[in-house]
């Protein structure tokens, strides 16, 4: 049996474009969603650290140290290092 004409708009392979097109978007759709879901989940998380941060503050904004800011002992050493 003979194949059918070739029609001039080429219907067919339009109709497999579209399909493709629509299976992308969907799987799209699908990954916009889920990072959607995971931005509202670390917004809930950094919401509930800042409540945190808010209930229970530090102790004291300065801190009092023995050593200047950005020196430490050295363990072998009575010599200070600067880092």
């Amino acid at each position: 049996m003979a194949k059918p004409p070739r029609h001039q708009c080429r219907t067919r392979a339009n109709q497999k474009i579209m399909e493709d097109w629509k299976k992308d978007q969907a799987t799209m759709k699908a990954d916009i969603n889920q990072l959607k879901d995971q931005v509202n989940q670390i917004s809930k998380i950094l919401k509930n650290l800042r409540t945190t941060n808010d209930t229970f503050p530090s102790q004291s904004k300065e801190q009092t140290l023995s050593y200047p800011p950005r020196f430490y002992p050295r363990t072998h050493s009575n010599h200070l290092v600067c880092m």
